[in-house]
This record gives C-alpha cells, structure tokens and sequence, in this order.
C-alpha cells in the first residue's frame, strides 16, 4: 500500500469513528457513558428493581425509592421518586402486562433527568435543575408486576398448583403474549373508582383482559396506587399504556376546566405527534386517569406508546422512537404542575433541600427546608447524627444538647445560645430564631455548625447543604493494629483491645482498665460509674455527659463504643485516677505505672545500689503522640456503633429513648465560676478541664406532646 493509498484508508477510518462517535443512527437515542438504564432492551421487572437501586446509590439525595405495595403474588411495587420540589407530579405504567415498554421509557426518563440535573445540562428547552429544584416527580415504573411476568416469562415464574387456572384464564392457551390483566385475571385499569359500575365490554370472569372485578379497586395493585395517589396529591398525572399514537384526556370535563387541560394536552401532543382524542358523551371509565380527573379535578394523560401493536406488546425496536417523541413529556408536566401547585391553597413557601452530615445523605421524618434565604434543620435529627442528646422543656420551649465536649442551651424564639465546653462559656448568636414546624423543633443550619464548631457548605444550585464536624467523624476512624497494654510492668490482655480512634489518640476499655488498676466499676440504666481511691467518676451514655467527683468533665476526644463496650482516651483516665501514662511508639505499647508501684519503685531503688541499665525505650505522652507517616497511611475507618444504639458489654440493657422531642424537668444552670475558668490553663497543660455543677442526678425524660 502507497502512502497516498495509506493516507485515504485512514481518513476513511476517521470518518467511519467519526459517524460511530456522533451517533448518525437514523433518529435512535445514542448511548452516553452516563447511562446506568438501557430502555433499548427486553426490560423486565427484575431489571428495574436492580436499576431503580442503582439509580438511587448513583443519585444520593436526588432519587429515592419506596415500597407502596405488594402485588396479588407478593412481588413489591415501587415508586421512585426524583426531585427536591414541593409541587409533585405523578408518572406511571404498565398497568397492562403487554404494555411493559412504558416501564423502559419512565426508567429511562429518571436516568436521563437525574444525570441532567447533576451535571448542569438542559434537556431541549427544559432547564432540568431549575424544574426539579421546584417540582418533584414519582414514578411507579410497573404497576403490574405479576402480569408482566407473567407476559413475558409465561408459567414458569408461578406457582405449579395455579397454571390450570391461568390457562383457563387465558383461554385455554399457554402463550401468554396477549395477557393485559393482573395474574388474577382482572384489568387493573379497570379497577378505578370513575363510573365503574357503567364500563363497557366487561367480561363475565377472570380473564386475560377486559375484566373489571367484582367492585372498584379490590386488587393490591389498584389499591396500592390508589393510596400512593392521594398520599403525594400530585398536581398532574400520567400513565403510559401502548399503542396507537393516541392521548387521552378528557373524562367529563367541562367548561373552563376542560379548557384548561385542553392546553396541556395539545401541547403533549405536539412534542409527541400523538393524536387527541376526543370521546363521546358516554365514555366508558374505569381507569387511573379518569379517577385522577374525576377525584382531584387536575390534568391527567394517557399516552399509548407505538405504532399500533394488536394483541401483544410493542416491538422494542420501536423504544428510540418512542423515546424521542416523549423525552419532553416528563419535564413539560413538571414545569406545568410546579405552576399549578403556586396557584394552589397547596402551596408551601419552603423550599426543601438535601443535607449530607460528615458525607453521609441526612434523612428524617421532618425535611430540611430554606425559607427567606435560611436553611432550618431538624434539631433533633441533626444533633443526634453529631453525637448529641437533646432535652426539651415544652413548658419554657428550653432545649438543651448535650455532648461530651459541650453543653449548649437555647429556646424557641430565642436569636441567642449558650455553649459550655473545656473553653468556658460562650454565647452564640444567630439572625433567625428557631421555630416550631409540624410538631418538630427547627433550627438554622448555621445555628448547628456554630455551636458545635462544624462547618457548612452551600451548594445553591443543588438546593444541598453539608455539615462536617470533626468531633464525630474523626472518631470514626480506627487503625487496624491493636496497641499492647501494661500495668506496672505486666502486660494485660484487653478484649477488645486498646486502639488508636481519630489517628492520634489512644482509647482503652473502661471496665478492664480501671478492674485491672483494682477500682470498682458498676454500670445502671446507661450511668457507668468508676470508684477508686475516694475518686468518682460517671459516665452517663445516654446524655453524653462524664463527670469527676461532682464536675462536669468536657473532652476533646469523644467517648466511644467498641464492640459494645465503653472505650475512653487512655489520658483522661489516667490524669481523672492518678496513673502515670507512656507511650512506646517502637514497641506500639501503652506503659502505665500506678502511684503506689512508682512510690515503691522509688523507694527501692534509693535502697538499693546504683547499677548501669540499657537506655530506655523512647517515650512520649499519649495525646502528643504524632501520628506517623505509616500510621496515616494504614489507618481504615471503620463505623464504631453509635451510643444510642449498642449497649456495652456485659452491662445492663441500655434503654432506647422514645421517638419525638423529649422534654426533661427544666434544669437552671449555675453561672460559671472563677475557680471554673482558671482550670482554662490547666487544660492547655495536658490537665483535665472540669466544670462545676449544682447536682448530677439526671432528669428523667418526657416526650413531647
């Protein structure tokens, strides 16, 4: 081959990678590399279960999933939801066996909007972040699980004893190719409470199709859909079924309100190509849209996907067309429906927004919301995913938090709070007062981080706010080697063993250190309670609180549960009981000398001659231990149990606290002390910073009302 022939073959092979790169395939949706659901595809339930997961582990905070039902053979049916709005929209399909491609084409439209939204991207004309920043969608991708299988799968996927009564069913036939109904042989979009008694065409029994049932929404599937629908209250609905081309949307409107939906429908049918139709005074109801139309007065759709199929299913090579005609329809009824919910007595001025503590997706029962520029969060929720307890006093709207480092204290209504930590007391200010939502206490995110010295970040455009607090999330982290212990020069064998937790700070097992050091330790409904030499230390797990001899103690270090037993830095047993702590980084040991073996170790050797010995080994204080460059490298984190979950070792049941706001006996706190704040300097010495208290008996616990 000349160069010149050499020349041409390669801009040939340009120009044929150019036409596979670009996608000049006729109209068909060219694959990107983002795609996690190939609609393009024989797409069945099982699919769409490990696609809808995927989704949700790709899209933390933006897609989510749930079970709303069980199918009449127990198969779960799922919505996925999608979006971050107040307005809501409502996507379904196959509510019909054969007409399973609708599922591809809503599961495809979740993949596409999610990436879209992620990555900044518009969809045609469609602002994609903007739209599901204010509206959110729910799909049912496959309202009829059972049926589809059964279309697709035949017999094998059901029980031997029910094959006689769903051949009957389908007269007499094993290929179930034509099967519309639910596996019991009733037409779920039939099923709906819209002028059921006067459907027409109803068979007489259980059949593959056209059977209505004995009374409107007596199947699961129906059911299910039935409550989804009124629990999220969209402001439109859809569902897919196949084929014609066709979109219907009128169910006896009249009037304004048929003009309205008129609107709406034209305008689908334009992007789609669909042809509306136009039903006589009599239609024949029953389905989802004509009880949505019906129930809630607002705009519902049916789309029949494909060319005209007959009595079987849509050819999949039909799926790019479809997708192209109706890429559109999802965002447009969004769009739509967020205008209609701002008309709305349904309308809410919060906007919801997505929260991440330490990385981790925050969910609870009541949402993170911004409202004049300001994010609230749940105090409850947020304070216990940072390690914090919280009492509430309903009587004097008093709330008080507490932690092992601090004590914060504020009320609703309230711009200011208090924080008691090893620094002293400090007031913290904020421009908004925390308030009471839906029965749930809420409080400006900044108001968070600020008293638990977190720190935030904003992201506008994903309506996202993350809270990261070191405290917590570095006690998390635990290096994988154990660390050797010995008391007086006796190596001690701990189970679970003494660890390195946060990269640089030593923590021993309460029960076995202080048994070892011969001190009497008990544990009673969370308290445990450490007695040697007429010192007493408490550690309450439930109120994160630790005290020595009558003071509050506040740590730098969290306490920590390690295999349901309490774990404490080595250094604040050692300064609270008098021991004598050093570490050996050659040896990756801890020493630990009692008073009375030092005393008796220095009496004898002032008796006793002076005699040459080896160096010894290198030493440090535990807490000032520089975490190596090997340390760092091999530390793995590894999730300790969370307090209020686990219960410490061979200790009493630790008593679960009740859901909801607790509300405590008001407590008063005593103003703080000279004596109090002189310990400051103590503290920056390696000594433990204590804070007097009037009386360490806990207040019991109250819920809220």
């Amino acid at each position: 081959m000349g160069k010149r022939q050499l020349h041409s073959f390669i801009a040939l092979c340009l120009i044929i990678s150019m036409f596979s790169v670009f996608g000049f395939t006729g109209g068909q949706k060219a694959e990107a590399t983002h795609d996690l659901v190939n609609g393009n595809q024989f797409y069945t339930y099982d699919e769409m279960v490990t696609d809808m997961k995927e989704l949700a582990a790709h899209y933390p905070g933006l897609i989510s999933y749930k079970e709303i039902g069980r199918s009449e053979y127990n198969r779960p049916i799922y919505a996925i939801k999608l979006g971050k709005g107040n307005a809501k929209v409502f996507v379904n399909g196959s509510h019909h066996a054969r007409e399973w491609i609708s599922t591809n084409l809503s599961m495809d439209m979740i993949d596409e909007y999610a990436s879209a939204y992620v990555n900044g991207d518009s969809i045609g004309k469609y602002n994609v972040r903007d739209i599901l920043n204010k509206t959110t969608m729910w799909f049912v991708p496959m309202v009829n699980p059972d049926g589809v299988t059964l279309q697709q799968y035949g017999l094998t996927k059901f029980p031997s004893a029910d094959h006689f009564k769903l051949i009957n069913m389908n007269e007499g036939s094993t290929d179930f190719k034509r099967w519309k109904a639910n596996a019991r042989g009733v037409d779920l979009n039939r099923q709906y409470d819209a002028d059921w008694a006067n459907i027409k065409n109803n068979k007489p029994g259980p059949s593959w199709s056209n059977y209505k049932g004995t009374a409107p929404v007596n199947q699961a599937e129906s059911r299910a859909i039935s409550i989804f629908t009124k629990q999220i209250d969209p402001e439109m609905a859809v569902a897919y079924h196949t084929s014609g081309e066709i979109l219907y949307w009128n169910f006896h409107q009249t009037g304004s309100w048929k003009e309205r939906d008129h609107v709406y429908a034209s305008a689908i049918g334009n992007m789609t190509g669909y042809d509306l139709v136009y039903p006589g005074p009599n239609p024949s109801g029953g389905g989802y849209t004509d009880w949505f139309i019906l129930k809630f007065k607002r705009p519902g759709f049916t789309p029949e996907l494909g060319n005209y199929a007959g009595n079987t299913h849509v050819p999949v090579s039909e799926y790019p067309t479809i997708w192209s005609q109706n890429k559109y329809v999802g965002l447009y009824v969004a769009q739509e429906g967020y205008k209609l919910y701002v008309k709305s007595p349904r309308y809410k001025p919060e906007q919801k927004i997505t929260v991440y503590i330490n990385g981790k997706l925050f969910s609870y029962d009541e949402d993170a919301y911004m409202k004049d520029n300001r994010t609230f969060v749940p105090v409850r929720g947020v304070f216990e995913k940072l390690d914090a307890t919280i009492n509430y006093n309903g009587s004097t709207g008093v709330i008080k938090a507490t932690r092992w480092d601090r004590t914060v204290t504020f009320k609703i209504g309230s711009k200011t709070a208090t924080v008691i930590s090893a620094n002293g007391t400090s007031t913290v200010t904020f421009d908004t007062a925390p308030v009471i939502k839906d029965g749930r206490t809420m409080v400006p995110i900044r108001f968070v981080a600020n008293a638990l010295n977190a720190e935030t970040k904003w992201d506008g455009s994903k309506l996202t706010a993350s809270i990261t607090d070191h405290f917590v999330k570095n006690s998390k982290v635990k290096h994988p080697d154990p660390i050797a212990v010995t008391i007086n020069g006796e190596t001690q064998n701990f189970n679970p063993p003494a660890h390195i937790y946060g990269y640089d700070t030593v923590y021993l097992p309460l029960r076995n250190l202080l048994t070892a050091m011969g001190a009497k330790v008990t544990f009673a409904n969370n308290v445990v309670t450490a007695e040697k030499d007429g010192k007493k230390m408490v550690i309450n797990l439930k109120l994160r609180t630790i005290s020595l001899n009558g003071k509050y103690i506040y740590l730098n270090k969290p306490v920590i549960l390690d295999q349901n037993t309490t774990m404490l830095p080595v250094r604040v047993i050692s300064e609270a009981f008098g021991f004598n702590v050093v570490w050996s980084n050659d040896e990756w040991t801890v020493h630990i000398t009692t008073d009375d073996a030092a005393a008796a170790a220095q009496q004898t050797a002032e008796e006793a001659p002076a005699v040459e010995t080896e160096a010894p080994v290198e030493t440090q204080p535990v807490e000032e231990q520089p975490a190596t460059e090997e340390t760092t490298e091999n530390v793995t984190p590894e999730e300790t149990a969370p307090v209020e979950d686990t219960e410490p070792a061979e200790e009493e049941p630790v008593e679960e606290p009740s859901e909801g706001v607790e509300e405590p006996a008001e407590e008063t706190e005593e103003p703080v002390t000279e004596d109090d704040q002189s310990t400051k300097e103590q503290l920056e010495n390696g000594h433990i910073e204590t804070q007097s208290v009037p009386n360490l008996e806990e207040t019991p616990v109250i819920e809220e009302n």
